[in-house]
């Protein structure tokens, strides 16, 4: 479990093939017992925002059922590497999200088996600086006139 593998991750997820994405996933990270070693549960704020993302992701892949439950959110910090599952009915699904990049992946399989895929991107939005009405009064007094 390297910073190169997680780069390669990066570079895959900005591409279209999401099985390739999941699968490399699974093959470096999931299934390397360091990973659940050196995770811990995510911040309360990281399982909120990726709970709702996760909803959207899922409606997306069913058609419009985002009721999931049973989510776990765990990150390896240092790498930047939230991943998790959840349930969907009776179906188990999986998610990663790369923070260094804002992309995420949600997979769950359908009920013949198939996989579905979803990516997600996550951005933060810069709140402009507030803008403070002054009366002339105050514009005068600051002025030092």
């Amino acid at each position: 479990m390297t910073k190169k593998r997680l780069k390669q991750l990066e570079a895959l997820m900005q591409g279209q093939d999401f099985a390739s994405m999941q699968s490399h996933f699974m093959t470096h990270f999931g299934e390397a017992p360091e990973l659940l070693e050196q995770s811990r549960p995510a911040s309360e704020d990281n399982r909120a925002f990726l709970q709702a993302s996760l909803a959207g992701a899922v409606a997306y892949i069913t058609g419009g059922d985002h009721q999931i439950q049973d989510v776990l959110v765990l990150e390896l910090s240092k790498l930047g590497l939230i991943y998790g599952q959840f349930r969907w009915q009776s179906i188990l699904g999986g998610f990663f999200f790369c923070e260094a990049i804002g992309v995420g992946l949600v997979y769950l399989p359908n009920h013949s088996g198939r996989p579905g895929f979803s990516r997600f991107r996550v951005r933060t939005l810069e709140r402009p600086p507030l803008i403070r009405m002054m009366s002339p009064w105050q514009a005068y007094a600051l002025s030092g006139s």
